[in-house]
């Protein structure tokens, strides 16, 4: 926060930021972390869950009525039986509901999100009776309560909450200059494609399945979509 100000002009070296100037920056700060989320970075908030096969076609992400803990959304579903891997293929609900054979058990092909709120629905296509499927998310930060918290991301992520959140202060009427200055902006974009460009999601490796996903055919034919 005290780098930020320094970089939008509001203060000057070795001056500390007034608590009620602290807070306005820390809350900005929190608001940055969480907004990545929605820019489509994965290093943050990121996280696995195993869900235990049970023949049934849908399980629920996230618990209780606490929106807090739904999945900001879903990388990735692999299902695991006996040691081998398997990549699920997304599809979307609307085309799921109309897979007349979607209670069927089997070997899994393909998962489909029904976007409920304030739980999220993963739906499995076809719902396999053993073995675990496992759900890599995009999870909600957790917020920085305190300035005096020690920050829980990367280092290489710091530069690009320095620019950005000088960008934010510069814009309130009596502390910052009123708009931030075109290196601020311009540092803060950069930071910010290179970090996107950086980072990759990690793919678990996936066997090929052995069969192509078929769209409810009762003769078994194959057929693509």
């Amino acid at each position: 926060v005290t780098d930020a100000l320094l970089l939008c002009g509001a203060y000057s070296p070795g001056e500390a930021p007034s608590a009620p100037v602290g807070q306005i920056g820390l809350s900005f700060l929190n608001q940055i972390r969480a907004s990545l989320n929605a820019k489509g970075m994965t290093c943050y908030g990121a996280s696995t869950i195993a869900l235990t096969a049970d023949g049934g076609p849908s399980y629920t992400l996230g618990t209780g009525g606490d929106n807090a803990t739904r999945p900001v959304g879903v990388m990735s579903v692999q299902y695991e039986d006996g040691g081998s891997i398997y990549q699920l293929e997304e599809v979307p609900f609307a085309q799921y509901q109309a897979y007349f054979d979607k209670a069927t058990s089997g070997t899994p092909g393909a998962y489909a999100l029904d976007g409920a709120f304030p739980l999220l629905g993963l739906y499995i296509y076809q719902p396999p009776t053993t073995g675990t499927i496992r759900v890599v998310m995009r999870t909600p930060f957790s917020e920085i309560a305190n300035l005096s918290d020690a920050m829980p991301d990367p280092p290489e992520y710091r530069e690009y909450f320095r620019y950005a959140l000088a960008e934010a202060l510069a814009t309130i009427p009596g502390l910052g200059t009123g708009e931030p200055s075109g290196f601020v902006s311009s540092r803060a974009a950069t930071l910010l494609s290179d970090l996107q460009t950086a980072n990759v999601a990690h793919n678990i490796p996936a066997k090929f399945m052995p069969y192509a996903f078929r769209r409810g055919c009762p003769d078994g034919e194959y057929r693509g979509g």
